[in-house]
């Protein structure tokens, strides 16, 4: 069985200074650190359960790809480049020379691009783009948008 060393036995043990002979002090009560260190069983001693499983493997975890594995896809359609929304809501509404809402702007956005797009990437776009030094879009009403002009 292992015996815990009592306080005055760690006292004893703990080094008081460091280099230069700073003195050693840790936590809350400043009390010098203790120079032995205490082993968690269950860190040393897995269970059987968890020795089955790195058992398995005993001679290295499988390779993953192979000839019955497809090759990773490159993006597809639902990875855009950086600005390909903000570009098409700019030629949606220089095209629409009208105010728009949001879900008009998303569903006119979808229909230039081809592929589906977050409604929250376009209302990103026209919020953020509403605002700042030169902002690309007029706020008209709660929600709606038209192309500013002197952009």
């Amino acid at each position: 069985m292992l015996s815990v060393p009592s306080v005055a036995e760690r006292r004893s043990l703990a080094p008081t200074t460091i280099r230069g002979g700073t003195p050693c002090l840790a936590g809350p009560n400043r009390r010098p650190m203790s120079a032995t260190m205490h082993l968690s069983g269950h860190y040393a001693n897995h269970s059987r359960a968890f020795t089955g499983v790195l058992d398995a493997f005993l001679g290295g975890v499988p390779e993953q790809s192979g000839p019955d594995r497809p090759p990773p896809e490159a993006c597809g359609p639902r990875c855009l480049g950086n600005g390909v929304v903000q570009r098409a809501v700019i030629e949606v509404f220089a095209q629409a020379d009208c105010p728009m809402d949001v879900g008009e702007a998303h569903t006119t956005v979808e229909g230039l691009l081809g592929y589906p797009v977050s409604r929250d990437s376009v209302n990103s776009c026209l919020s953020t783009g509403a605002s700042g030094a030169r902002p690309n879009f007029q706020r008209v009403g709660q929600g709606r948008y038209r192309l500013n002009r002197t952009a």
